[in-house]
């Protein structure tokens, strides 16, 4: 939200819980779960509007390319705190 409480993008996650109501999914299993649903199952769109999906990416989603099958105005790709080698992934 902005100062005058306009949403200005959602953030997609996914989490599974366990029996237990631990969270129970891989980074690399919930950042692919989430473009698929926001993109196949559910559609960008609907989840949310004429704003951007904030979406979280592991290095493996991100040297897999699937961000190139993502609509560029309508999605922001977070790049996870875990990734500490940048050079790598851009020169992929």
């Amino acid at each position: 939200m902005d100062a005058s409480r306009r949403v200005r993008g959602y953030e997609l996650l996914y989490r599974a819980r366990g029996t237990d109501r631990s969270c129970t999914t891989s980074g690399d299993l919930a950042a692919a779960r989430v473009v698929t649903d926001a993109m196949q199952a559910i559609g960008l769109e609907a989840l949310t509007g004429d704003v951007p999906a904030f979406l979280n990416f592991t290095r493996p989603l991100l040297l897999s390319q699937a961000a190139t099958l993502l609509p560029a105005t309508s999605v922001v790709i977070e790049l996870r705190e875990d990734l500490t080698d940048f050079r790598a992934v851009l020169a992929h």
